[in-house]
């Protein structure tokens, strides 16, 4: 609600939110419609000034790319940015492994204007990580509350195998469903697609996953569960933030959950109106944390969910998640001045002695001097200081991206070149496949064989890029060229650009020994070669950044017939 409020508060600015799930982006939508509060939702193009509404919802994808930088200064000029708000902030700490605009979430403010992150998981070690990925510029404040949560039943139960996890699952939705008020709801948290798919279908419900394949309409999905068409919803870690439905009774998490931190946001979806709510976690056997590398610090809290899962000693499961969280953990006997509902651990020990060699938790509360914190100066960041994070924010991207721009401006001669057009044979633009001067099967097979590009690592992708599978354009760092995430072939922007050009340089017979001669073609077989990382020459000592050698062949063609204009 605090993004809400502060564009009804304050009409004359904008209030800009980035937020990085597509299910929190749906809910914030059917909040604000039920609530008939304007909003607008950014894709692409202008903010228009005077017809704009000033809360303006964005993906965190958009969020860190030009048109969004450059829509927003121009918007800025006229109205000023009154605040930027990044919802679940952590996950710039917990996800950006896999999520590239996560991890440049500091150049989010484009703008001299505050930046507010919100979150309700984040422990205390993760601040200051979160800090420096949003490019805060000291002194920054922090404001944090107690995440217990009274009227949660939390239940551990005993470690089963998957298929017992299932009939488990099973029993105790069709026990509650008998029970429940219309207007009451059951979520079910799984591990994996296929433990969400066979749950699912015993349920004769459906699955909320990030997958469009299993899910090709999520949104649909979710309304349906809202409307209590079905009362049941089964999802993946995308389900665990961005739902405030109020009368959730009732969470399963059917297998060991992967991290702390999504397994306590998960938890907290139930009992939002105050009403006591079930949290079932049902471990798998021999269940075992991911491991993040040597020397990585497990912020997600990887090893402590399986510890909390082994459960040895029995110790309070509400203390476990408080002081996770907080670093303050409340006991189930200490939670709303005793009143708070007792979990699986605590009734367990109840009545029963306490070994001598265990040192029983105790209850603690977050210092006051922790719940308002300014790291820092004591002075209150003032606008030259947001102008300061906003240009830190610019020389992170030029950094980032600055070697990029000769190979953007190569690919946009490509495509102001050959707009509108085939770029095999240069007339108007149709699909490869229904070129004349190639064939179906042709197509169908060079595509196939381009897919088997060696994928990125983590690091390479972080650095380089990767590319994409459909258009097999390079999807660069700052997605100047294609963006990172379409993955659907309909999303391209320049479908069949580079097979089009490849087919068009392999006309030219003498041309193409000139090419595979100057790119430093030194294998015998061409196709392994062409899905190949680049090799470093004499002469450029920096090719792993084209990707791959199909790619660097396209931007010497390119290159090649400029020099010819």
């Amino acid at each position: 609600m605090i993004p809400i409020l502060s564009a009804l508060v304050d009409r004359n600015t904008w209030t800009i939110v980035a937020i990085p799930l597509i299910s929190l982006l749906h809910d914030y939508e059917r909040r604000l419609s039920t609530l008939r509060i304007p909003y607008h939702i950014f894709k692409d193009g202008h903010l228009n000034v005077y017809t704009t509404p000033s809360l303006i919802l964005v993906s965190s994808d958009l969020a860190v790319r030009q048109a969004f930088r450059s829509a927003v200064k121009s918007a800025h000029a006229i109205k000023p940015v009154g605040r930027f708000i990044y919802d679940e902030g952590q996950l710039a700490v917990t996800d950006s492994d896999y999520r590239n605009p996560l991890r440049d979430a500091q150049e989010f403010r484009c703008v001299d204007a505050p930046l507010i992150i919100m979150t309700g998981t984040a422990p205390p070690p993760s601040v200051p990580i979160m800090a420096e990925r949003f490019g805060l510029v000291s002194p920054y404040l922090i404001a944090r509350g107690c995440t217990d949560r009274p009227e949660l039943c939390l239940i551990l139960e005993t470690q089963r195998s998957v298929g017992d996890i299932l009939s488990r699952t099973v029993e105790l939705v069709n026990d509650f469903l008998e029970t429940m008020a219309n207007d009451e709801r059951i979520m079910i948290f799984v591990p994996t697609l296929a433990a969400g798919q066979s749950i699912a279908e015993c349920l004769y419900t459906t699955l909320y996953s990030g997958d469009k394949e299993i899910t090709p309409d999520r949104n649909t999905i979710y309304d349906d569960w809202i409307a209590g068409t079905h009362k049941v919803i089964v999802g993946t870690s995308a389900l665990y933030a961005g739902n405030d439905y109020p009368h959730v009774r009732m969470v399963i998490f059917a297998g060991t959950p992967g991290d702390m931190t999504g397994t306590f946001q998960g938890i907290t979806r139930a009992g939002r109106d105050g009403t006591m709510s079930h949290c079932y976690i049902l471990p798998t056997k021999h269940a075992k944390a991911k491991f993040n590398g040597y020397g990585v610090t497990d912020y997600a809290g990887n090893a402590k969910i399986v510890a909390l899962c082994n459960n040895t000693p029995i110790t309070c499961l509400r203390f476990q998640f408080t002081h996770w969280c907080d670093h303050a953990g409340v006991l189930c006997k200490d939670s709303n001045n005793g009143l708070g509902v007792k979990c699986s651990s605590c009734l367990a020990l109840a009545g029963k002695p306490i070994p001598s060699w265990i040192r029983p938790p105790v209850s603690q509360i977050i210092p006051a001097e922790k719940r308002l914190q300014v790291i820092g100066s004591s002075a209150i960041t003032c606008r030259s200081d947001f102008g300061a994070a906003v240009n830190a924010a610019e020389e992170y991207r030029q950094k980032r991206t600055g070697w990029i721009q000769p190979i953007v401006d190569t690919f946009q001669f490509g495509f102001d070149l050959f707009k509108g057009l085939c770029t095999l044979c240069n007339t108007t633009w149709h699909p490869l496949e229904q070129c004349p001067k190639t064939g179906r099967q042709t197509v169908k097979l060079l595509r196939l064989y381009l897919k088997q590009y060696p994928f990125p690592s983590k690091e390479e992708k972080k650095n380089w890029g990767s590319i994409c599978f459909h258009c097999h354009l390079p999807q660069l760092p700052g997605d100047l060229v294609h963006e990172e995430f379409s993955r659907e072939r309909g999303l391209c922007r320049h479908p069949d650009f580079m097979l089009g050009l490849w087919l068009r340089l392999n006309l030219n017979k003498q041309l193409v020994q000139k090419a595979y001669r100057e790119v430093g073609l030194k294998q015998n077989d061409e196709w392994a070669w062409l899905v190949a990382r680049p090799l470093p020459t004499l002469q450029d000592t920096s090719l792993p950044k084209y990707v791959s050698n199909f790619v660097y062949l396209i931007i010497w063609y390119l290159n090649f017939i400029q020099s010819t204009l």
